[in-house]
């Protein structure tokens, strides 16, 4: 999995969002997914942040019903 996008940049991308007056646009002017773009927006409007939200930090490994061994 890749790394996370920073929270400076995505601040930028709504602002551009914001003047631009579309995500899509703003996606395209960023270089970012149009759904990444929308969705960072839509989170801006409801919550006021733009901050990745905590990873659930479960293990997925196959490897774990052996961790005792």
């Amino acid at each position: 999995m890749g790394k996370g996008y920073s929270t400076d940049f995505r601040l930028r991308t709504v602002a551009v969002a914001d003047q631009a007056d579309s995500a899509r646009a703003a996606s395209r002017l960023m270089n970012v997914a149009p759904s990444t773009a929308i969705r960072w927006a839509k989170r801006w409007v409801q919550t006021g942040s733009v901050d990745a939200k905590p990873a659930t930090g479960h293990s997925r490994s196959p490897l774990k019903e052996y961790e005792a061994w």
